[in-house]
């Protein structure tokens, strides 16, 4: 345990999850953490309250042809990485993104595409793609609360992903698009099937 002073206003950092966490262990409604059996030392309203998260929808596509990052993590791959820098191990796996609106009464995006050259499902390896459509504005909202009084235990975390309808509407709208934009002309010389659930083909 590292202890540090601070002779004026201290900023804490910890992220969405650890921030929370920390603040807990001497803040917060009195009631939660009488408990724990821990000392309020001050009220702070709202801690762990308002949790957003983005959840993303990947859509698969198996491809006929070896043009894909499937086979990355070969030897081969990584000790080329390694040495230079270079080759399909130095991916960042979401090669290309676009921003786009699911309704023309949008005013600004709600979603946002990651494209990645691999098939992102955990089956065995299949050269294709993904479009994984990700919820920017969530309407959905969380919480961090406390569950031991031990601050280096890890929270409780409730994300309440998709509470509110209007998530899985844009998430399902997001999903259909994905399947037109792999249908589209730019796609076709690269034969895309969709894969449904553990790798199957869809249909």
């Amino acid at each position: 345990m590292h202890t540090t002073r601070a002779r004026g206003e201290i900023w804490l950092c910890g992220g969405a999850i650890n921030t929370p966490n920390c603040c807990y262990c001497r803040g917060w409604p009195a009631a939660e953490l009488a408990k724990w059996g821990i000392a309020q030392v001050v009220e702070l309203a709202g801690v762990g309250q308002n949790l957003q998260d983005h959840p993303v929808v990947y859509v698969p596509f198996a491809i006929p042809a070896p043009s894909s990052i499937a086979e990355w993590e070969t030897a081969a791959n990584l000790a080329t990485w390694q040495a230079h820098g270079t080759g399909v191990a130095s991916s960042n796996i979401s090669e290309a993104t676009a921003f786009v609106r699911t309704a023309a009464h949008v005013a600004r995006p709600d979603l946002q595409y990651h494209f990645c050259p691999m098939v992102v499902t955990n089956t065995p390896a299949t050269h294709g793609f993904s479009l994984g459509a990700t919820l920017l504005r969530p309407a959905s909202r969380g919480f961090v609360a406390l569950a031991s009084p031990d601050p280096l235990a890890a929270p409780l975390i409730q994300p309440n992903y998709l509470a509110e309808e209007v998530d899985m509407a844009v998430l399902v709208a997001g999903v259909r698009l994905a399947r037109r934009l792999a249908g589209t002309t730019a796609f076709a010389p690269h034969q895309p099937t969709e894969l449904g659930r553990h790798g199957r083909r869809a249909g």
